[in-house]
């Protein structure tokens, strides 16, 4: 059985990114997990299509009683990013672990 390695991160610090990059050079893990809508894990492939930075994921959910968004932001310093970057030069598949912007959870909750 592998071991879990957890890595807070601070968004958008490049001090950050570097110690996410070197982690995960140095590990080689099966997955990597980050800070993103759950919902958007069958596209995460779409991100490393050569789009130019910075980019974001817009997550929206409208409908009864229900008026919902988020936003994942990405720029070339994002230990996010770079993740996703990295992750995919050791062959470690990447997942989004946030609740998607319609879930129930967030029915009651004012942003």
């Amino acid at each position: 059985m592998g071991q879990l390695h957890v890595i807070g991160v601070r968004h958008h610090s490049p001090a950050c990114s570097r110690l996410v990059a070197h982690m995960i050079r140095e590990v080689k893990p099966k997955y990597v997990l980050i800070e993103g809508p759950v919902d958007m894990n069958g596209r995460i492939d779409e991100l490393l299509l050569g789009h130019e930075l910075p980019i974001a994921i817009f997550s929206y959910a409208h409908g009864e009683n229900m008026h919902h968004a988020s936003w994942s932001p990405f720029c070339a310093y994002s230990p996010e990013w770079v993740a996703i970057q990295e992750a995919k030069s050791v062959g470690a598949e990447t997942l989004f672990m946030d609740l998607p912007a319609w879930d129930e959870a967030f029915l009651d909750v004012e942003n």
